[in-house]
């Protein structure tokens, strides 16, 4: 993006990165909900996924849902990365607004190892259980939402990425 700040439209349909700790990035992307899904009037909330930093490149924990991923390009290109520079996609659990553009990535980086929970029933994704550690985030185990939840603790910040936080 050039040095304006993005529209709110242009916001909303790219998706918004927002820094946090040093190294982790946060891509926030809007959901639409329709009435009667959470309650009787619409509802719009934030999926977010995340770009981590590490010494030989970047994860990506999720993928938001729209499949086609412009706010991962635009992610990726912001922090100054490409796709080639994805060495692993995590994925916290398999509902569409989390792995939505999993094909995109898997087709944007495909030296990257892809990984979730086998729990969650995700096909053709390397295994990932609680307390393995990928870059510089551990796995924690957190089920509930589905019963293969992964949240991804980035120990060295004391940054904790959680995917959904209901039952």
């Amino acid at each position: 993006m050039s040095g304006r700040t993005p529209s709110q439209a242009e916001q909303r349909a790219v998706g918004i990165l927002l820094g946090m700790d040093a190294g982790i990035h946060a891509i926030a992307m809007e959901l639409h909900l329709p009435a009667g899904t959470l309650g009787p009037e619409p509802v719009t909330l934030d999926v977010r996924a995340y770009l981590v930093s590490h010494a030989t490149g970047v994860v990506l924990v999720d993928t938001g849902m729209d499949a086609t991923g412009p706010a991962l390009d635009a992610a990726l290109s912001e922090v100054g990365a490409s796709w080639s520079d994805v060495s692993h996609v995590l994925i916290t659990h398999a509902h569409p607004d989390h792995a939505g553009a999993l094909g995109h990535a898997r087709e944007a980086a495909p030296a990257a190892a892809v990984m979730a929970s086998p729990m969650d029933g995700l096909p053709g994704l390397r295994p990932l259980a609680d307390r393995d550690v990928i870059g510089p985030l551990r796995a924690i185990a957190s089920p509930g939402h589905t019963p293969g939840h992964l949240s991804f603790l980035h120990e060295e910040q004391g940054t904790l990425l959680v995917g959904d936080c209901l039952g």
